[in-house]
């Protein structure tokens, strides 16, 4: 896990730590983190925290915390999506090995006594990720939760779940100012982007767009499967994984073009050159606030939002990137209802 990540997590899941010491964790939070990144690496402390064999809490050291760190705690059930539709199911009675989904992977497991005695726990990554049959499973737990057992909800996507399941659980925000995305994918997406600039038209908007979709086409390709835990025999969930990885960069990435917009904007405006995020490109952006004056930059932003909602959707991402560039009248395809 970055160093970052680490220490966003610790400092955001602090105010918990006297709650597990005595006692009085909720049995159910919900951190809204990139499952991934931020979110992930509070789970793992909160976990440490309530596992730990030490009075600290969360040494990191003991074999607890270090069975946590692993994902190969005997009373911690982790379950994330694993099909490549990234759905959380309920689960399948006639084949819960194949597929067990919340009610067997998660829900039933939880319902047995600890193995090591104490508490028992449940992490699910991407919670944002259920179908309705699954949330409702989880909400019936929410409501009974066994004794001495601790739900941990993840996502970056809070809003996608019911109003129902988010009021039975204790919010901890880990994601909290800029993340900036992993190198060297940054780099040569802001390289692309002021290109994108240099070139100019349509026909330059449609190449720049074809550049951006073949690095992201390459992303997912080298995306790893997992940064924790052990590797998982199912093809299927290596997929998953994968695609999880690679959603998650292009989150990211999504962010620095839009911080990149704003920078251009900041230029075009004569803002002060600490007040950018890409300080270290400022003759690029000088270039690109030449060439496109504040109305055609809030027009981009918008564009961007427009490609974010198209790609929740599943639209082709060389498309959605192709309608973000263009402008004006000669947009084609379909538009959503946030359009």
């Amino acid at each position: 896990m970055p160093a970052g990540s680490e220490a966003a997590a610790a400092q955001a899941v602090e105010p918990l730590r006297r709650a597990a010491a005595a006692g009085r964790l909720a049995h159910a939070l919900l951190i809204v983190g990139p499952p991934r990144g931020q979110g992930l690496a509070a789970a793992e402390r909160i976990l440490q925290m309530v596992f730990c064999q030490t009075p600290a809490g969360a040494c990191g050291e003991c074999r607890g915390c270090r069975l946590v760190q692993r994902h190969v705690h005997p009373d911690v059930r982790w379950l994330e999506p694993t099909s490549v539709s990234r759905q959380i199911t309920i689960g399948d009675a006639a084949n819960p090995e194949g597929d067990p989904g919340i009610r067997f992977g998660l829900l039933q497991p939880l319902n047995r006594s600890a193995i090591e005695g104490g508490w028992k726990a449940g992490v699910l990554l991407a919670a944002d990720r259920l179908t309705p049959a699954a949330a409702n499973a989880l909400l019936k737990t929410l409501e009974e939760p066994p004794p001495q057992t601790l739900l941990v909800l993840v996502t970056d996507e809070p809003q996608r779940l019911p109003a129902t399941i988010r009021s039975r659980c204790q919010e901890i925000v880990v994601r909290r100012g800029v993340e900036s995305a992993p190198e060297p994918w940054r780099s040569r997406w802001l390289d692309l982007l002021a290109a994108a600039d240099d070139a100019g038209g349509p026909l330059g908007g449609l190449a720049a767009a074809a550049r951006l979709s073949a690095l992201w086409d390459e992303i997912e390709t080298a995306a790893p499967e997992s940064e924790e835990g052990p590797e998982p025999a199912d093809a299927d969930v290596v997929r998953a994984r994968r695609r999880a990885a690679f959603l998650e960069i292009r989150r990211l990435l999504i962010q620095e073009w839009l911080g990149w917009e704003r920078d251009v904007l900041a230029v075009s405006l004569g803002a002060p050159t600490e007040m950018l995020r890409n300080a270290d490109r400022l003759d690029a952006l000088r270039r690109a606030a030449a060439v496109r004056p504040p109305a055609a930059v809030f027009d981009r932003i918008r564009r961007i939002g427009r490609m974010e909602r198209r790609l929740a959707l599943n639209f082709p991402h060389a498309s959605a990137l192709a309608a973000a560039l263009r402008g004006g009248a000669d947009e084609t395809g379909p538009r959503t209802s946030g359009d």
